[in-house]
């Protein structure tokens, strides 16, 4: 194997490798967005029943 041919083929791990990371980085970041967002609405959802609870009982 000649070199050039060697180096094409470390060049193409790296990329397949950083190609990986950058979906997995994507992949978590998207968890994320979608946890802040579901977490955000479910303690508006929560104040809003405590909320008129409150009301009921006054």
């Amino acid at each position: 194997m000649s070199l050039f041919n060697h180096a094409t083929l470390q060049c193409r791990d790296k990329l397949k490798t950083l190609r990986r990371t950058s979906l997995e980085l994507g992949a978590s970041i998207a968890i994320a967005a979608f946890a802040s967002t579901y977490f955000f609405l479910f303690s508006k959802l929560v104040n809003l029943i405590f909320l008129s609870t409150k009301r009921i009982t006054s």
